[in-house]
């Protein structure tokens, strides 16, 4: 799962690498392509960690259903999360792969509430 958003983040700093080179005067382009790199990289090595058990949870939790011919809460999730992905750079700072996995887990959360308590709350 972990490895599926690495490759999203992946895809997503070429498209940005691209704009790059259509909008030269932009340095958000190569800032944000760079960020989704290092998140891409980060993301490989969290393994079992606490944050990638309770990503892995809520993306099963939604996704499963999916699986099961009720796609629409993971397609809103989906579609919330390209949106996310697509502004880092611009939007959206993460500094680490956690904190990425918590934005995901906080928007995946707006769109399905009933995932919440997947997510501890945070003091």
């Amino acid at each position: 799962m972990l490895e599926d958003e690495a490759i999203n983040l992946e895809n997503a700093a070429d498209w940005r690498s691209e704009k790059d080179g259509q909008y030269p005067d932009d340095e958000r382009n190569t800032e944000a392509a760079e960020i989704c790199s290092k998140l891409a990289s980060e993301l490989r090595v969290l393994g079992k960690t606490p944050e990638a058990k309770r990503f892995e949870a809520i993306e099963n939790f939604i996704f499963r259903e999916a699986s099961q011919g009720e796609d629409d809460d993971a397609l809103r999730v989906s579609e919330r999360w390209n949106e996310y992905r697509g502004r880092i750079g611009f939007d959206h700072f993460p500094g680490s792969a956690k904190e990425y996995l918590d934005d995901l887990m906080r928007i995946a959360c707006e769109v399905v509430p009933a995932a919440e308590y997947l997510v501890p709350r945070q003091p």
